[in-house]
């Protein structure tokens, strides 16, 4: 029976932050451009993580005939509650306009939520 520990990176991890952009309005004058930006914040930790065990079991024979060798040799392996890093696809509504109606007064209803950024967590 083999125990392993999660590493320091397994168990502290740093949040993620993802920046996405919701206006950006280019007016002929300088001063009334506009860039508005949304920022997801995505806590990758996992407090039930535990320690990773595995069982290995292996059974072998080895034989001799007419100057012949043979080897016979059985393994298995179990593990439980393994730990890895993966990539999953997280995904995050949020409203993206596409013009003004007027400058700095209102913006169009229009919007997209089909945002599906890749983040990468423990588990």
């Amino acid at each position: 029976m083999e125990n392993k520990l999660p590493t320091l990176d397994h168990l502290y991890l740093d949040k993620i932050y993802r920046d996405f952009m919701v206006l950006n309005a280019y007016m002929q004058n300088p001063e009334l451009d506009h860039l508005i930006t949304y920022t997801y914040i995505h806590n990758p930790e996992n407090p039930i993580i535990r320690e990773n065990r595995n069982v290995k079991k292996e059974i072998g024979i080895d034989m001799t005939y007419k100057r012949f060798d043979f080897s016979l040799t059985l393994f298995h392996e179990e593990s439980r509650r393994g730990f890895a890093y993966f990539e999953s696809y997280l995904p995050i509504a949020f409203d993206r306009y596409t013009k003004l109606i007027a400058p700095l007064q209102a913006w169009t209803p229009y919007h997209e939520r089909n945002a599906t950024p890749l983040c990468r967590y423990s588990l």
